[in-house]
């Protein structure tokens, strides 16, 4: 068993989301994924009650939000670019997987110097839902509806009062900065 006393490092790279707006900046860390939108209404809503089985709390929350959820317009900078688009969800992706497991961005990884945007637009419900199914078996990617970037560099979320979770937990609201962490965890292997 080396997994302690192994001689080889790995080093993890970490997100962050820094709060903008209130006098005091607070900054937050993240290992797999922080979202704006839909997957942080349910953060939220399920914020203090994820029942027994937390999976499937989320699976029953998002079907029953999935056709009241109204996309509510966002602004994001980044890249010397603005960008506004109605946010069905937008995940900013450290590692590949969220949601107990859902492969949110195949290509993300914690080794790297860089977080996957997952955007997907506001769309109609059929679409959503289809768009769910197709997360399920890792097949989203390859949809018009879902755009992919790797980010090197900050990004700032400019619209006010957008919901934001990390690693499944309701952090609270933007505007925002998300990017890598110059700090990193270094793991023994």
């Amino acid at each position: 068993m080396n997994v302690v006393t192994g001689e080889e490092n790995k080093t993890i790279h970490l997100g962050y989301c820094e709060f903008l707006g209130s006098k005091t900046a607070e900054l937050v860390y993240y290992h797999n994924v922080l979202g704006i939108g839909f997957d942080a209404a349910i953060a939220k809503a399920l914020r203090h009650n994820k029942g027994t089985v937390p999976s499937l709390s989320y699976l029953i929350a998002a079907l029953w939000y999935i056709p009241l959820y109204r996309e509510p317009e966002c602004t994001i900078s980044y890249d010397n670019k603005t960008e506004t688009y109605f946010n069905f969800m937008t995940a900013f992706a450290n590692s590949r997987f969220f949601g107990s497991g859902l492969p949110i961005a195949p290509k993300a990884n914690p080794e790297d110097n860089s977080v996957q945007m997952v955007k997907l637009a506001k769309q109609d419900l059929w679409t959503k839902l289809a768009l769910l199914v197709k997360l399920l078996f890792a097949k989203h990617s390859g949809s018009d509806h879902v755009e992919i970037k790797s980010m090197s560099q900050p990004l700032v979320v400019e619209t006010t009062g957008l919901d934001i979770e990390a690693d499944g937990e309701y952090l609270g609201q933007s505007p925002c900065k998300i990017g890598v962490s110059k700090q990193v965890l270094r793991l023994k292997q």
